[in-house]
C-alpha cells in the first residue's frame, strides 16, 4: 500500500540519522579499518621493523657483554691472588713480628730476673758469658757450685804464675824482663805533674824537643797482641819498643841493626822520647853481618 502525503514525510524523516549517531558510526567504521589508530595495512611494516630491532639490540648485547665479562673475570682473579698474597705477607710479617716481641720479651724478662743475682755477676766476673749461665740454669746446674770450681782454677793459675815468675832463673821471669817495659829502669815522676807552672818558673820548666836520628840494635819480639814489635836500643840501658806493618816485618832476619827517628823530650833534667818510627828507606843489617 502506497503511504502518501505526511505519512511518507514522517517515514523519511525517521530514516535520517542524528549527528551523535553519525559520529558513532564513523567511530565503528574506523575501528574495523584500525588498531589502536594505525591503519591495518601499515601493520606488516611495523612488525617487520620491531622484529629487526629486537634482532639488533640482542646480537649488540651479546657482543658488548662478551669483554666486560672476561675483564670482570682477570680483575676478580688479580684481586684474589693480589688478596691471597697480601694477605700471606702481611699475616707472615705480623706472625714473625709478634715472635721477635714475645722472644725479646722473654729475654728480657730473664735478664731482669737475673741481673740482679750477686751469684750471676760473680760468674760473669769471672769469665763467663751470658748465653754459658743461661745454659747452666736451664740445664739445672748449681751455680754456686760453678762459681766455686772457676775461682779455684783462677786460684791454681795464680799460684803457678807466681810460683813461675819468684825464680829469677826461669825462662818466664826472664821473658817478662827482657820483653817488656817492666824491664826498664825506675823513671821519676814527671816534674810538670808536681809543680805549679807559673810565669816565674815557666823557663825553669820548658819542654825541649830534638829530633833524634840514631842507628840501634832490634830484635822481633814475640809474637803476642795485635802489633808487630821490635825492641831497639837506643843508648846503654834504654830500649824502645816500635811497632811496624808486616811487610817490613817480614823483611826483617830475627835480630840486626835499624834507623830510628824520635823526639827527646827535656824538662828539668828529665828525658822522655815520643814519637819513634823506623826509617824503612835506609839499609838494615843483620846481627850476622
Amino acid at each position: 500500500m502506497l503511504k502518501q502525503g505526511d505519512e511518507l514525510d514522517e517515514e523519511l524523516d525517521d530514516d535520517e540519522l542524528t549527528p551523535d549517531e553519525e559520529e558513532l558510526e564513523y567511530e565503528d567504521t574506523a575501528s574495523d579499518e584500525t588498531i589502536y589508530g594505525i591503519p591495518k595495512k601499515f601493520l606488516p611494516f611495523i612488525l617487520v621493523g620491531v622484529v629487526v630491532l629486537v634482532i639488533c639490540a640482542t646480537s649488540l648485547s651479546r657482543c658488548g657483554a662478551k669483554k666486560p665479562d672476561v675483564v670482570a673475570t682477570e680483575s676478580t682473579e688479580s684481586t684474589e691472588e693480589y688478596s691471597s698474597e697480601s694477605d700471606e705477607d702481611f699475616w707472615g710479617d705480623a706472625t714473625e713480628a709478634t715472635e721477635a716481641t714475645e722472644a725479646t720479651e722473654a729475654t728480657e724478662a730473664t735478664e731482669d730476673s737475673t741481673s740482679s743475682d750477686p751469684t750471676i755477676t760473680d760468674l760473669k766476673k769471672l769469665g763467663y758469658t751470658g748465653d754459658e749461665i743461661q745454659s747452666a740454669i736451664d740445664n739445672g746446674v748449681d751455680l754456686q757450685t760453678l762459681v766455686a770450681d772457676a775461682q779455684a782454677r783462677l786460684d791454681a793459675c795464680a799460684k803457678d804464675a807466681v810460683a813461675r815468675l819468684s825464680d829469677t832463673s826461669s825462662a818466664d821471669y826472664l821473658n817478662l824482663l827482657n820483653n817488656t817495659y817492666l824491664g826498664q829502669y825506675q823513671n821519676e815522676v814527671p816534674v810538670l805533674a808536681t809543680v805549679e807552672i807559673t810565669d816565674d818558673n815557666k823557663d825553669e820548666y820548658k819542654v825541649y824537643t830534638d829530633k833524634i836520628n840514631v842507628n840501634a840494635d832490634y830484635e822481633k819480639m814475640p809474637l803476642k797482641g795485635c802489633q808487630l814489635l821490635l825492641k831497639c836500643k837506643i843508648a846503654a840501658g834504654k830500649y824502645v819498643w816500635v811497632a811496624v806493618d808486616p811487610e817490613y816485618w817480614a823483611s826483617l832476619p830475627e835480630r840486626g841493626n835499624v834507623t830510628l827517628q824520635y823526639t827527646l823530650n827535656s824538662v828539668a833534667g828529665q828525658e822522655y822520647v815520643t814519637d819513634v818510627e823506623v826509617d824503612t828507606r835506609a839499609a838494615q843489617t843483620s846481627e850476622a853481618e
